[in-house]
């Protein structure tokens, strides 16, 4: 097991090397989500080198931390039985205390931070860490907090949480690889996932044991980035996003290409139309299938087996549109609400 220290400011210390949040967006896990934040190693050297504000949280982050104490305390009641145990555990969290005595489970960090010896950029922050006796080994405790529906596991297995098991297979990968990169760093070789669903659905996923091929991939990521840090070189783009960010500007030139250059670009558009044909393929006998399931429900609201098992439902809803058109052609009205209107620019790449 790694030395370990107490840290007082987190966020400070989180810009001065490669943390277990910022291994899902080095591993590509976060380039395609829709909401904001950091979302591609592009985003994430903009933040460490300073060229980005530090994303201060939202209201989420704000009580997924102020639920922090009482999942971990949830924690060593549940997964000990010893209730009292916990209730010190959420106390002491709240109240600043570095360490709680356990009796016979060992005694509970909070508040740490563990550099790899070898790679000092390779840092971790563990919510709860309890250090071993003769009886417990070493263990990572990384608390989650998430509302019903993201927490819900659909057809992807590598987002959401099981809900009949609770194994490490049925956490988010993202959540994962937040492990391994944590037990990595402390040398600790089990850690369990204590997950809040919806405030009143308390889980614990685990044992999560280490897997050193994984960890050592991560760890040729982080230093294949932490390298454009410390050289003040920006990673290669992942997304039209970042490619945006680099050449933010149209210069109206038109750029000539040859050789490999030109057959790379020439393969690119043919797999394009390749893609989109499929696509269309695929969207016209989804269309088929909707006739077809429309037609059983026989326009009632859900259909469903005997046993009422739900296979399908038909919702409607009224939306209303503003004509913009319509409104700059009253200008008593247009003249009082123009402040309100906002242009934005729509980068498209037509191929």
């Amino acid at each position: 097991m790694n030395n370990f220290t107490q840290i007082g400011d987190f966020h400070g210390e989180r810009a001065k090397g490669v943390g277990s949040s910022d291994i899902p967006v080095l591993m590509g896990l976060t380039k395609h989500y829709t909401g904001g934040g950091i979302k591609t190693p592009l985003d994430l050297w903009e933040a460490k080198t300073g060229r980005s504000e530090r994303w201060s949280g939202n209201q989420k982050t704000f009580f997924g931390n102020e639920l922090e104490p009482i999942i971990c305390g949830a924690f060593i009641g549940r997964h000990f039985g010893d209730y009292k145990a916990g209730r010190r555990v959420k106390v002491d969290k709240i109240t600043g205390k570095s360490a709680t005595d356990l009796l016979i489970h060992g005694t509970v960090h909070h508040t740490t931070e563990c550099r790899m010896p070898e790679y000092p950029w390779a840092l971790a922050h563990a919510d709860m860490i309890i250090t071993p006796t003769d009886d417990l080994d070493a263990t990572v405790v990384e608390g989650k907090s998430h509302s019903f529906f993201a927490a819900r596991r659909r057809d992807d297995p590598n987002k959401g949480y099981e809900d009949k098991s609770n194994t490490a297979d049925d956490i988010p990968l993202s959540v994962w690889c937040q492990v391994q990169w944590q037990m990595m760093c402390y040398d600790i070789p089990t850690a369990y996932v204590a997950a809040l669903i919806d405030t009143n659905d308390f889980r614990i996923y685990g044992p999560i044991k280490s897997q050193p091929r994984q960890q050592e991939k991560m760890l040729a990521r982080g230093q294949l980035f932490w390298n454009c840090v410390e050289e003040d070189r920006p990673p290669k783009p992942e997304t039209w996003g970042d490619v945006l960010k680099i050449f933010p500007d149209m210069t109206g030139e038109t750029v000539i290409i040859s050789g490999d250059m030109l057959d790379g670009a020439l393969k690119i558009k043919d797999e394009a139309k390749h893609e989109r044909a499929k696509k269309s393929k695929i969207d016209k006998r989804l269309k088929e299938l909707q006739t077809a399931m429309g037609l059983l429900l026989q326009g009632g609201d859900v259909l469903s087996d005997m046993e009422g098992q739900q296979i399908a439902s038909r919702s409607s809803f009224d939306r209303q549109n503003l004509s913009l058109k319509d409104l700059v052609g009253n200008k008593w009205i247009y003249s009082r609400v123009k402040k309100y209107i906002k242009s934005i620019t729509i980068n498209k790449l037509n191929f």
